[in-house]
């Protein structure tokens, strides 16, 4: 289904191939205190390059590879910032840091190799998947509680020169969508999504040569995680915009 060329990159050369997959000019516009955009991407390279030597980080990071791979969330969003729907709206609102369509993309597809990366090494366990499902609540309260703990602890012990506005908005997708809440992010929210939908990829064939298939393939993939969103905590409304791509997303 996927290129066998690219899928051993994901072993050999995971470094090289994120490097030209992935502008990172947009940290320029992201202020920080710690680091600026050539000591950011220099300290994520070397972290990268040690953490593919890691089984387990392959095991998950594998499916955010795939999602980088068929460019999906590069078409969701250009799709988004073609038709100008809700979506763009929202990201619009708050963004600010007057971001162009690339640097949103490019910003994304950062921010889900950072989840997974906190997701295997962050000191604190952020991810309970029992505890997850079975009282959403307390789960919640429990991330939103010790955000900064988490961050700061990372930090430290990682990749001190990434901006902790990157952090926040990650290890925010991380809280589970239960009720209508203004302090998760749209971005966050959104992340979670393609997250989620990266563990989908391996079951669909997103080849953009067979237009109907592709086309038919998105749109069952998107329904499933639309009926199974309060399952997986995920915010329903943002997954029905995805829907409306549908029509759009192949041709972009």
């Amino acid at each position: 289904m996927y290129d066998v060329k690219i899928l051993r990159t994901f072993e050999d050369e995971l470094s090289s191939y994120l490097n030209k997959r992935i502008n990172f000019n947009f940290l320029e516009k992201i202020p920080s205190d710690v680091g600026g955009v050539v000591e950011q991407s220099q300290d994520f390279f070397i972290f990268i390059n040690e953490a593919v030597k890691d089984e387990y980080f392959k095991a998950i990071s594998k499916y955010t590879f795939l999602m980088l791979q068929t460019g999906i969330t590069d078409k969701i969003i250009s799709a988004s910032w073609s038709i100008k729907d809700n979506l763009f709206e929202a990201i619009s609102k708050e963004d600010m840091f007057s971001f162009s369509k690339e640097d949103t993309i490019n910003y994304i597809n950062f921010m889900l190799i950072l989840r997974d990366i906190f997701y295997v090494y962050s000191s604190i366990e952020i991810y309970n998947f029992s505890e997850y499902l079975n009282d959403k609540e307390d789960f919640y309260n429990y991330i939103n509680d010790n955000l900064f703990e988490i961050e700061h602890r990372f930090s430290e012990d990682h990749l001190s020169s990434i901006s902790h506005i990157i952090y926040s908005v990650v290890l925010k997708s991380f809280l589970p969508h239960y009720k209508n809440d203004g302090n998760i992010s749209i971005l966050s929210k959104l992340i979670a999504i393609f997250w989620r939908l990266s563990r989908m990829l391996p079951l669909y064939n997103l080849d953009y040569n067979n237009y109907d298939g592709a086309l038919s393939n998105y749109q069952s993939m998107i329904n499933v995680l639309y009926h199974n969103a309060s399952f997986f905590a995920l915010d329903k409304n943002i997954i029905s915009e995805l829907k409306t791509f549908s029509l759009v997303m192949v041709d972009i």
